[in-house]
């Protein structure tokens, strides 16, 4: 009202400043539950470093010799100069008898205290002019040294080397992944580890400068695990570190992967040879092809002549069919045959030809061990059952995207993908593309994609009519290659390994081909829609396919004179071929982890292993 003095407006409340004698807002998250001891722990480290710093201030020089220079630089000899190897470290070294006296040790013992070594931490940081830090010294678990992503240097690595090595005797993991550490914090970390380290993993550091940090490794014989992918390391860095690794013969692991190893295979794989404990080898993204990667084969080949465990190969996007692809090839179909042990294999973008993968082929159809192969890249597939699938690469184009032209956006050109493509038509034509069905998902790797194996029972009179024989299709393949069911127990039984998803599936009873009656039934394509059509078993077409010959059946989405002239009475289609619109469904569900990958069913073969037969059973 007018005479009225204005009201200060209030700010808005996010704006507004809380007031003394206010409550704090409360907290979005619960604070973190906090380590005492560990807290208590650098706490007293910290104490440590300051006396022992103090200590280093009063400490007088020794009459008989001069105080050392605080910025020159300690003498090297011609070899060390050449290869770069002076560091602070080695500076603090050279007062060995300071050191000596300020940690009441001999020169030269091998592991001090905790307690004694700090004064040497202390000197070794002030000539480093680095802070002193407890990083990797105490540290939360006493067995695991943790430090990556740049927690630390080469500095830092060779100033906590003494300390590093007082407090590690519990050590049995290691991981110092992505610090830019070169080979002289590579040799420093490894020299200051204990012997009974079981775990160590060196990846995406700049290790390729040199190769005097695989000296360490000769000492640490109770290694299980070694890894230094990414690390640029090269040929003569690689055979280095394989000579230092022959000593540790309980490693299960190896990843070399990343690198520039181009023509040291064989020397990875004379390390091989000797590793019978070997289980897991890297080696995906280098360089090998030729000479290198016929040795490197042959050192796997005679490991599991000798008896190896070696089960998981990994030597993707390296060139192995560039050069001498044939014996290449050769060597790769002759460890399918006589291989007990190997259950993964990874060969994607190995520029294998048709040919090469044709011999592949025909050394795989003997193996009973092999899980899961992966020839993305190659002139090849992989078909649901197993075996490996010899496909000349053939560029293809993708086709407009329907509604480009109707959205005023004009007509783009055809994309050259270079890659096998199905044949476009409608959903029900998709399934007779000449890859299989899951090709076009994945892989076909029972061991990477949870593949689960499941247990397909016919029971005569129940499931349908009473029949001698009983077969079955599946749409993992297209419906293309029969399966033979084995009586067993009054029941015909398949095991197969399928995927998780949908997956249909029906039964051919005789010369009929029925869904099962206690089975879910879907209709694959209601009119107009064209019905699915399957080629039944007993025609010369579906025994040529059994032995690896694939057929398309006619489409008439495509065109094809097979459906223009065939005859619909009673649902079939000519001698052989029936259409069908009703099939049976199975919702797959993925494998659990630690779940085998199949028991009943062996690779590759037929029939299955009665007494591990317990798979749960649908059909």
């Amino acid at each position: 009202s007018a005479g009225e003095e204005p009201r200060p407006v209030p700010p808005p409340p996010a704006l507004r400043r809380r007031q003394p004698g206010e409550g704090s807002p409360p907290s979005k998250r619960p604070p973190a539950a906090l380590d005492g001891d560990l807290g208590l722990r650098k706490a007293r480290f910290y104490a440590g470093c300051l006396r022992a710093d103090r200590a280093l201030d009063a400490i007088p020089a020794a009459p008989s010799e001069a105080p050392p220079a605080p910025a020159a630089a300690p003498s090297l000899s011609g070899e060390e100069e050449a290869r770069g190897e002076a560091s602070p470290m080695e500076a603090a070294m050279t007062d060995q008898i300071s050191l000596a006296r300020s940690t009441k040790q001999a020169p030269g013992s091998s592991v001090p205290t905790l307690k004694a070594s700090m004064s040497g931490y202390m000197s070794t940081c002030r000539l480093a002019k680095i802070h002193p830090s407890s990083t990797g010294i105490i540290r939360p678990s006493e067995d695991k040294l943790k430090l990556e992503y740049g927690y630390v240097t080469d500095a830092r690595i060779e100033a906590m080397v003494q300390t590093l090595r007082a407090a590690s005797g519990d050590i049995r993991e290691v991981s110092l992944r992505s610090n830019g550490l070169t080979m002289k914090g590579a040799k420093a970390l490894l020299e200051a580890l204990p012997i009974s380290v079981e775990l160590i993993d060196l990846s995406q550091n700049d290790l390729g400068q040199g190769d005097v940090w695989c000296e360490g490794l000769r000492r640490l014989t109770a290694l299980r695990s070694f890894t230094v992918s990414d690390c640029q390391m090269g040929d003569t860095a690689c055979r280095a570190l394989c000579r230092a690794l022959s000593r540790c013969t309980s490693l299960t692991t190896l990843d070399l992967s990343g690198n520039n190893i181009t023509h040291a295979g064989g020397a990875v794989g004379q390390l091989v040879r000797y590793l019978k404990g070997l289980s897991s080898l890297d080696l995906h993204w280098n360089h090998i092809t030729g000479e290198s990667a016929k040795d490197l084969l042959r050192g796997l080949l005679e490991n599991s002549q000798a008896g190896g465990v070696l089960s998981n190969v990994d030597v993707a996007w390296n060139p192995l069919g560039k050069m001498n692809s044939d014996e290449s090839a050769a060597q790769l179909a002759q460890i399918f045959r006589e291989t007990k042990s190997l259950r993964h294999l990874d060969l994607s973008k190995c520029d294998l030809s048709a040919a090469s993968c044709a011999v592949l082929a025909d050394g795989l159809r003997d193996n009973k061990t092999i899980l899961g192969i992966h020839v993305l890249g190659d002139e090849a597939c992989m078909t649901p059952d197993g075996f490996m699938l010899p496909m000349p690469m053939v560029p293809q184009t993708e086709p407009l995207a329907s509604g480009t032209a109707a959205s005023g956006m004009g007509e783009s050109p055809a994309v050259d993908t270079g890659q096998l493509q199905p044949r476009p038509g409608s959903q029900g034509a998709a399934m007779f593309r000449s890859t299989s069905a899951a090709q076009a998902h994945g892989s076909c790797c029972w061991v990477c994609e949870n593949w689960r194996e499941l247990r397909i029972v016919y029971t005569p009179g129940v499931s349908g009519p009473r029949a001698d024989e009983i077969f079955l299709f599946t749409s993992l393949d297209g419906f293309q290659r029969p399966t033979k069911l084995q009586f067993h127990g009054g029941d015909f039984l398949a095991f197969l390994m399928a995927p998780a998803g949908m997956m249909h599936y029906i039964f051919q009873v005789g010369s009929d081909l029925l869904p099962s009656r206690t089975a879910s039934v879907v209709e694959v394509a209601a009119p107009p829609q064209p019905a699915l059509r399957i080629r039944r078993e007993g025609s010369a077409s579906a025994a040529g396919q059994r032995s690896g010959a694939a057929e398309v059946v006619g489409d008439p989405a495509a065109g094809s004179d097979d459906a223009a002239g065939a005859g619909r009475a009673g649902g079939v289609l000519g001698a052989n071929v029936t259409e069908v619109r009703w099939v049976n469904t199975l919702e797959v569900s993925a494998r659990e982890p630690g779940e085998p990958v199949c028991m009943a069913l062996q690779p590759r073969t037929v029939g299955f292993r009665v007494e591990a037969a317990t798979t749960p059973a649908f059909g």
